[in-house]
């Protein structure tokens, strides 16, 4: 049973999953399947529909405070760190299995994916295609600084670090090719 504090928490993420979704969906055909993600603070959300209301919605317990302060002690996180948190996230997708396989088309508000892409060298815009390939080159710069092989040329922190890592770590498992950041 959720405490009062915590049902107020998944009401708000509920409410703000919803609104990204309507936000995003704008534009697109009605009949379209999209996902619509949101790697919040300490929760991802997916939502999936067709029409103006998601149909589906998960919640993974993951986001990118929780997993900074669980796994990253130091500003530029150890491999042993980022190898401990990858074990974290797949085990939570793993359990959650959102099926991203129904919707072709993903889409992101989130200023932290944008941030991922300008890093990952994707030209800036309202709307961008962000894929598997750049998140993992980005991934690979961030694990090769942490190796010091690499000067740290990524954001600062370690919030883009775990966001990187849960990002790559989805679209990696549940085989999503790209995703599209749109402006807020």
């Amino acid at each position: 049973m959720r405490s009062h504090a915590q049902s107020h928490t998944a009401e708000r993420l509920d409410d703000e999953i919803h609104h990204r979704y309507s936000m995003l969906r704008t534009g697109l055909a009605s009949d379209q399947t999209i996902a619509v993600l949101h790697i919040g603070a300490n929760r991802t959300v997916i939502a999936i529909g067709q029409g103006s209301e998601p149909e589906a919605t998960w919640t993974l317990e993951i986001g990118s405070r929780k997993i900074a302060n669980a796994y990253f002690k130091r500003v530029l996180p150890a491999p042993e760190e980022i190898e401990a948190a990858i074990v974290a996230i797949e085990d939570e997708i793993s359990r959650a299995r959102p099926p991203f396989a129904a919707a072709p088309a993903i889409l992101t508000n989130d200023v932290d994916v944008r941030e991922i892409a300008l890093a990952a060298g994707v030209a800036d815009g309202a709307s961008i295609l962000l894929t598997l390939d750049a998140v993992e080159r980005t991934f690979e710069r961030l694990v090769a600084t942490a190796l010091r092989q690499l000067a740290h040329d990524l954001p600062q922190g370690t919030q883009f670090a775990a966001t990187l890592t849960i990002l790559r770590e989805l679209m990696h498992h549940l085989k999503t090719p790209s995703i599209t950041v749109r402006a807020e």
